[in-house]
């Protein structure tokens, strides 16, 4: 994978926090039902969407900075086509806390995020928590006001996910 040319220190930065947050959703979606369950505190956000939302937000920032490979973009692709065809009320059920243990679906959003981690060279592992912080909700470094609070690929106020 390739930086996208900047002299812009700065771009430079955000570009390597987009890759941190980006392996840090993939990590997340591959993680066992019991370690999504137990990621964010219980009331701040609704889980199956927040994951699909962030690992969105950040596969789509990628761009701005980075020229992934082909393969890391067929991959990619792969895993957020999958979850695009889960939204809708026909797929409802998928979008609930108790589907990441029984739904085998679930298991193919595992096996496409492994997938994803393993293209980028990054390590398959859970992790870290979230942390109630101030009266915000901190993820590996970002910062969560809302459950749609996404952010922007380009500025990195504290509303932002950078």
């Amino acid at each position: 994978m390739e930086r996208t040319s900047s002299s812009d220190p700065e771009a430079e930065a955000r570009g390597d926090r987009v890759l941190e947050h980006l392996h840090h959703s993939l990590q997340l979606l591959a993680s066992p039902a019991q370690a999504q369950l137990s990621h964010f505190p219980a009331g701040w956000v609704v889980l199956t969407d927040e994951m699909a939302l962030d690992f969105n937000h950040w596969a789509q920032c990628l761009s701005t900075y980075w020229e992934p490979s082909n393969t890391q973009t067929v991959q990619l692709k792969k895993l957020d086509d999958f979850l695009s065809a889960m939204s809708g009320s026909l797929h409802s059920a998928f979008w609930t806390d108790e589907a990441l243990s029984s739904d085998p679906r679930w298991e193919e959003v595992r096996m496409l995020a492994k997938t994803a981690l393993l293209s980028f060279g990054w390590t398959i592992a859970v992790p870290p928590p979230a942390q109630q912080e101030h009266g915000m909700l901190v993820d590996n470094g970002s910062y969560i006001l809302s459950s749609h609070d996404t952010g922007s690929c380009s500025n990195t106020t504290t509303k932002e996910r950078f």
